[in-house]
């Protein structure tokens, strides 16, 4: 591969469209996780307080009004702002684009090198602007270049080879590499979630033997179980088993993708391929959007 391809698999150059989507996907997804973290901790914070009412018993009550109106707030934020909304189609956006991106500039169907340059150019620009009016109430980002970038003109008008050893390195191998390390990282993630709640559940249930026993003199268990009953809210919001199976499954396709990509021998073959590998990859975040209940 010629050392300025391989520089430009390090820049990753996408379209406008594709930085913005990906900034307003990000920033949606933090603010989402900020007001759902607030929420489950306040209402752990007025278990806590009803936990040590009978010791500070004019504290308390107040401390658990404020926490709950805290808790209320970050709902009523969730339910006016939509920030998992944002987060979900603009994560949907950038995969489109990327999707089309990858298609066009090594080109894959329907953007194949028989194609004029200003047709392929045309259609391009074409379905950027079907998926703008698609998910038109997305807060897009302010466009900060161009939608078909000289990085992309240059690798399309590569040879064959080049362009396949473009979109092996900086598409099939990079995604299938991201999809192994997500993969192990959710589970190692959902692991020790389940271990800690596992031995939270066990504490709290000690807890209530040794109240039931006179042996212990505050109600604790309720707390803990507060806290436990939090953990399983934060896992359900963050998925990772879901996403560590979803991601394993992902990278094992992509494998064997990567196994086919030099039988393709020549163009026409080649526009196939590469649409049958973008369409595995958009597979993942098909099932992605479906289990956020979009």
């Amino acid at each position: 591969m010629s050392n300025s391809l391989s520089q430009e698999i390090q820049r990753s150059s996408y379209p406008a469209l594709h930085e913005a989507a990906d900034k307003t996907s990000l920033a949606a997804q933090q603010r989402y996780l900020l007001l759902s973290s607030v929420r489950l901790v306040a209402l752990v914070g007025v278990a806590g307080a009803a936990l040590v009412g009978p010791i500070i018993a004019w504290w308390a009550p107040v401390s658990a009004v404020i926490l709950l109106l805290v808790a209320i707030a970050s709902e009523v934020l969730i339910l006016t702002l939509h920030p998992e909304r944002q987060w979900y189609e603009g994560r949907a956006v950038a995969a489109s684009v990327k999707t089309l991106t990858w298609k066009y500039q090594v080109g894959g169907d329907p953007f194949g090198i028989d194609v004029s340059t200003t047709e392929a150019d045309a259609n391009f620009l074409q379905r950027l602007d079907d998926i703008v009016a698609e998910f038109r109430t997305l807060d897009l980002k302010p466009a900060q270049a161009n939608q078909i970038t000289e990085e992309m003109r240059h690798i399309r008008a590569e040879s064959l080879d080049e362009r396949r050893s473009f979109y092996r390195k900086g598409r099939i191998e990079d995604q299938r590499e991201w999809y192994a390390r997500k993969s192990e990282w959710n589970h190692l993630r959902a692991l020790r979630w389940q271990i800690g709640l596992v031995v939270l559940e066990f504490v709290a249930m000690l807890g209530a033997i040794l109240r039931a026993t006179n042996l212990l003199s505050i109600d604790a268990y309720g707390f803990l179980a507060a806290v436990a009953a939090a953990g399983v809210g934060w896992l359900h919001i963050k998925q990772h088993q879901g996403l560590a199976k979803a991601y394993a499954v992902a990278s094992h396709e992509l494998a064997s993708i990567n196994s086919r990509v030099d039988a393709v021998r020549n163009e026409e073959e080649w526009k196939r391929f590469v649409d049958q590998a973008e369409e595995a990859i958009s597979r993942e975040h098909t099932l992605w959007r479906a289990s956020r209940s979009i």
